[in-house]
């Protein structure tokens, strides 16, 4: 065999090669290569590698290949790749080739490969690869070859190849075959199979093969089939097979086999089979076959089958037999038939059932079938079916079954069939049937009738029917029938009937009944009727119909009457009945009841009803009472009258019932009485009568009404009763109050009286009455209340009130405030003063203001005053003033007001200022401010501040000043702000500077910067700094610097940094750094930079380093870099890098090999 230009391969090398070639590379192979393969290269091939080889590869096997083939080979071959086999191929298998396929195999072969079989290998086959052959492989043999099939090979054919056998190929099979088939074989045959199945080949079958026989297979048999079964065949069946049979193989039954049926049999067989047999032979069934018929068949026959049955086989039905007769069915029975039917089948029917009898059948029922009927049955009749029941009949029902019958039997009774009745039967009537019963049903009940219901029977009665009753049925009813009456029932009864009902009757009517009588029936009451009312009854009564009592019947009321009378219905009576009420009446209501008065009744009463009032009556009226009577009877009222009002009482009394009080009622008013005025009621009163109230009258008045009161009302309180009033109530004063307060008023109020009052009131205060108060009223003022002053009022302060300001109260000052006052009163504020001035109020400052502190004040702020001065207020401060900043308030200034100096300011500073200034102050100054910096200032700066400048401060030095950067001040700079630097400051620094740079400095740099790297400066990098660069920054070397390294710094080059080098750079490595390279690095080589390299600069890798080669990388190499390989280059491929290698390269590796 020959891979290239025919030369022969060197064979222990090959076969090491076939043996090493991956599943892919198996799989890759053409068809020109699996014919080039020699004896002993296919004998090299493992199971594994044979098990990869597709249908198109092994058609390309010789013939002679194919039979060399061992057994362990070719049972590697997968079914699918055994499809492959030509016919020549399947020709040169000798027997023992057979015998190895497997059953998966021979499953596999196509229907051509298993017809180009001889008889020879057709013999070999086993039992079990006969099993295995498909129907359709079983299909093109002819049928004298499945003919000889043994009865071994027949049974190992599957039940599902069975199944899918042609219907022509189960007609060949003959008696012995198909007896040889076992039963799970005879249940896979198909419908269609078995519906060709001829007489003869099922007279053959077996008892046990009958028995197999699934129900589908049953009902697909000919009915010639069916016909030709035997006795013996016809037991074996079981029922589920007998249900089975149609209609047609049923009737097709001959009389042998019809009686070789069972009973259970029998019962099997469906309605419609047994449809088919004719009158004679169901007349034929025995009791036992009868009671074999299950209820749903017999619920399925027609009634013409019905009909045959006879009153014996009638009588032999069970319970459950005749309970699952149909209505039509039963509807069909004869009187002949029903006579047959025992008590126990008469009391099975159900209540459906009884309703289809027919009226004939229900006449001819005798006494004791009659007994035998439920309730329920009962209940269960028509109407025609009651209506044609004889005497003899009906006086056999007892009380159980009369209960059972509807309203609608009851009222087809003859009214002497009712008359009939006992009263233990009409008690047995149940109250729903009693009230459906109709009127004239009831009207044939007599007294003693009506007297025999019971109290649920009476109160079941409905309206209508009790509306007919006559006087002379309800004189029958005794007292505690007539309690048992409802109130719907009671309303319903005619006045007629009310006024001749007795006083017992009357009497014993309830506090319910009473309230239900209508306003008519209430009317038509006798005076003996009214006069037997108890105080119950009455206080049963509603208040319309008291309304329709006459005045003298009302005046017959006793006391006790009235009391009884709720507070519900006399609130409901009408003006007219509570005017016919005398002063006594009234005296004689209860509280509850005063209370119960409504507004309009109140409204009504007369001075003289007024006066027969009690004080606890008085006391009982609600504050919407009160505002309801009358002046007239307000002014009628008496000193202990007008005492007992409660303040609630007061409170509730309208200003023209105030104001027509009179003195002797306003002087009987209490403190208490006074504090529940309104201030509407207040304001009704005159000047002269609010001057003679008292200070505890005055301390009385609520908040509440004080704030209520007129600006009018408060110019009439003089100093005095300005001075009375408490803290509380000034505070309640409105701010229009105050607004109106005279100087003279505010002269009169006290320290305690000051502190009262609120911001908001303070701010309501004129500016007159500002500059009325004195210096210990200024003093008493409140931090809050001096911060809630005004520009104007702070502005009207005079300079002894300004003295006469605390600390605290200076505090209180907004800037605004502040504002207001002079340079020269600001002046004179003391350090503490100054001390006191919240750093809020500080920063709210102008500028202006500002500008009127001197030195000495600056100099006195706090640091904490000095972090709060805003960047504008910063920005403004002069040189002078900042001369005065002591190095603690220097530290003390925030980075953005270090930031709002003015360049002036900043040059200003001296030396002892810059050295404390801290590296957040630092870092804040602007380049404008950076700028300025003179050498004094700059020499000052310390590592540490340096390091705290930003690459844009940096980036406003000039090179020379950057360039007399100490190693350690290069070494403070932060790699985020070397990072920032610009690529010309980078290139300012030296070899040495570069050589400084920490490792992780080198690894901040960007590409961008490590990109103008010099090879100058490069050079100055030690093997530390190399290893510190990124993968990204080693792309961005320039190929002049890369091109600078030495051998030292290539061999400090990282996998990971050899890796990242890209195409360009690799393709300007020089000899020396390729040679300088390790296996290691090699290793790191990508497949884009193996590609970058001649072919030239590949071969001059060692052994080791081809080794070393990645087998991802192996890609780049072409395939004239490996045929340039020597022979020992070659060699050193691994394994693993031949299993990577693609076609064309394996055959590069071959003829480098063999050094072509």
């Amino acid at each position: 065999m020959t891979f290239v230009d025919s030369q022969p391969i060197k064979g222990a090398f090959m076969t090491s090669i076939v043996t090493s070639l991956s599943i892919n590379q198996i799989k890759a192979l053409s068809s020109t290569a699996i014919q080039n393969l020699t004896t002993t290269d296919i004998a090299a091939l493992t199971s594994t590698q044979i098990k990869a080889l597709s249908s198109t590869q092994i058609a390309a096997f010789e013939s002679d290949d194919i039979a060399t083939l061992s057994s362990t080979q070719l049972s590697a071959v997968t079914a699918a790749a055994i499809t492959g086999l030509t016919l020549s191929q399947m020709d040169a298998l000798s027997a023992t080739n057979i015998v190895g396929l497997t059953s998966a195999q021979i499953n596999a072969l196509s229907t051509s490969q298993v017809a180009q079989l001889d008889s020879d290998q057709v013999d070999a086959l086993t039992s079990t690869q006969i099993g295995a052959l498909s129907a359709a492989a079983m299909g093109v043999m002819a049928s004298d070859e499945i003919a000889t099939f043994t009865s071994d090979e027949v049974a190992a054919i599957s039940t599902k190849v069975l199944a899918q056998i042609s219907t022509d190929a189960i007609a060949n099979f003959n008696s012995d075959q198909l007896g040889a088939l076992s039963s799970k074989q005879i249940a896979s045959l198909t419908s269609a199979q078995v519906g060709v199945l001829t007489s003869d080949q099922v007279a053959g079958l077996t008892s046990g093969q009958v028995s197999a026989l699934t129900v589908k297979q049953v009902a697909a048999l000919s009915t010639d089939a069916v016909k030709a079964l035997d006795s013996d065949q016809i037991a074996a069946l079981s029922a589920k097979q007998v249900a089975a049979l149609s209609t047609d193989q049923v009737a097709i039954l001959d009389s042998d086999q019809v009686a070789a049926l069972s009973s259970t049999q029998i019962a099997a067989l469906s309605a419609a089979a047994l449809g088919t047999m004719a009158s004679d032979e169901i007349a034929t069934f025995t009791t036992d076959e009868v009671a074999a018929i299950t209820t749903k068949v017999l619920a399925a026959l027609s009634t013409d089958a019905i009909a045959n049955f006879d009153s014996t086989q009638i009588g032999a039905l069970s319970s459950k037999q005749v309970a699952s007769l149909t209505t039509a069915q039963v509807a069909v029975l004869t009187s002949a038939q029903i006579d047959g039917l025992t008590t126990a089948g008469v009391a099975a029917l159900t209540t459906k059932q009884v309703a289809a009898m027919s009226t004939d059948a229900v006449v001819s029922l005798d006494s004791d079938q009659i007994a035998a009927l439920s309730a329920k049955q009962i209940a269960a009749l028509t109407t025609d079916q009651v209506e044609i029941l004889n005497s003899d009949q009906v006086s056999a029902l007892t009380s159980t079954q009369i209960a059972a019958l509807s309203a609608a039997s009851l009222n087809l009774m003859e009214s002497d069939e009712i008359a009939t009745f006992t009263t233990d039967e009409v008690a047995a009537i149940s109250t729903k049937v009693l009230a459906a019963l109709s009127t004239d049903t009831i009207a044939n009940l007599d007294s003693d009738k009506i007297g025999a219901l019971s109290s649920k029977q009476l109160a079941a009665l409905t309206t209508d029917q009790v509306s007919k009753l006559t006087s002379d049925q309800l004189a029958g009813l005794s007292s505690a029938n007539i309690t048992a009456l409802t109130a719907k029932q009671v309303a319903v009864l005619t006045t007629d009937a009310v006024a001749k009902l007795s006083t017992d009757q009357v009497a014993a009517l309830s506090a319910k009944q009473i309230a239900a009588l209508t306003t008519d029936q209430a009317e038509a009451l006798t005076s003996d009727q009214a006069g037997a009312l108890t105080s119950t009854q009455i206080a049963a009564f509603g208040a319309v119909a008291l309304d329709t009592m006459t005045s003298d019947e009302i005046a017959t009321f006793s006391t006790d009457e009235v009391a009884a009378i709720s507070t519900k219905v006399l609130a409901a009576l009408s003006t007219d009945t509570i005017s016919k009420l005398d002063s006594d009446k009234i005296a004689a209501l209860s509280s509850k009841q005063v209370a119960a008065l409504t507004t309009a009744q109140l409204a009504t009463l007369t001075s003289d009803q007024v006066d027969g009032l009690t004080t606890a009556n008085i006391v009982a009226l609600s504050a919407k009472q009160i505002a309801a009577i009358s002046t007239d009877a307000i002014v009628s009222l008496d000193s202990d009258q007008v005492a007992a009002l409660t303040a609630k009482q007061i409170a509730a009394m309208t200003t023209d019932q105030v104001k027509t009080l009179n003195s002797d009622q306003v002087a009987a008013l209490t403190s208490t009485q006074i504090a529940a005025l309104t201030a509407a009621a207040m304001d009704t009163m005159a000047s002269d009568e609010i001057a003679t109230f008292t200070t505890d009258e005055i301390a009385a008045i609520s908040t509440k009404v004080l704030a209520a009161l007129s600006t009018d009302t408060i110019a009439n309180l003089d100093s005095d009763k300005i001075a009375a009033l408490s803290s509380k109530q000034i505070a309640a004063l409105t701010t229009a109050q105050i607004a109106t307060l005279t100087s003279d008023q505010v002269d009169g109020l006290t320290s305690a009286n000051i502190v009262a009052l609120t911001a908001t009131q303070i701010v309501k205060l004129t500016t007159d009455a500002i500059a009325s108060l004195d210096s210990d009223q200024i003093a008493a003022l409140t931090s809050k209340q001096v911060a809630a002053l005004t520009t104007d009022q702070v502005e009207t302060l005079t300079s002894d009130q300004v003295e006469a300001l605390g600390s605290a109260q200076i505090a209180a000052l907004s800037a605004a405030a502040l504002g207001v006052m002079e340079s020269d009163e600001i002046a004179k504020f003391t350090t503490d003063e100054i001390a006191a001035i919240s750093t809020k109020v500080l920063a709210a400052l102008s500028t202006a203001a500002l500008g009127n502190f001197g030195s000495d004040q600056i100099a006195a702020l706090s640091t904490a005053q000095v972090a709060a001065l805003t960047t504008a207020q910063v920005a403004s401060l002069i040189s002078d003033q900042l001369d005065g900043l002591k190095t603690d308030q220097v530290v003390a200034l925030t980075a953005s007001q270090v930031a709002a100096l003015t360049t002036d300011a900043v040059a200003s500073l001296e030396s002892t200022q810059i050295e404390v200034l801290t590296s957040k102050q630092v870092s804040s100054l602007t380049t404008d401010q950076v700028a300025v910096l003179n050498s004094d200032q700059v020499a000052a700066l310390t590592s540490t501040q340096i390091a705290a400048l930003s690459a844009a401060a940096l980036g406003t030095m000039a090179s020379d000043e950057i360039a007399t950067f100490s190693t350690d001040e290069v070494a403070a700079i932060s790699t985020k702000v070397l990072a920032g630097l610009s690529t010309d400051i980078v290139s300012f620094l030296s070899t040495d500077q570069v050589g400084a740079l920490s490792t992780g400095q080198v690894a901040s740099l960007t590409t961008a910067q490590v990109a103008v790297l010099s090879s100058t400066q490069v050079d100055g990098l030690k093997s530390g700094q190399i290893a510190a660069l990124t993968a990204n920054q080693i792309k961005s070397l320039s190929t002049d610097a890369l091109a600078s390294f030495d051998s030292d710094q290539i061999v400090a080059l990282t996998s990971t940094q050899i890796a990242a080098l890209s195409t360009d750079q690799v393709a300007t490595l020089t000899s020396d750094q390729i040679e300088a390279l390790t296996s290691t690095q090699i290793a790191a080589l990508s497949s884009a930079a193996l590609d970058a390299m001649d072919s030239d600069e590949i071969a001059t890798f060692t052994s080791d380093e081809i080794a070393a080669i990645n087998v991802k990388a192996l890609p780049g190499l072409s395939t004239d870099d490996i045929a340039g390989l020597t022979s020992e280059q070659a060699q050193a491929f691994t394994s693993a890098q031949i299993a990577a290698l693609s076609s064309s390269q394996v055959e590069a590796v071959i003829a480098a090999y063999n050094d072509v």
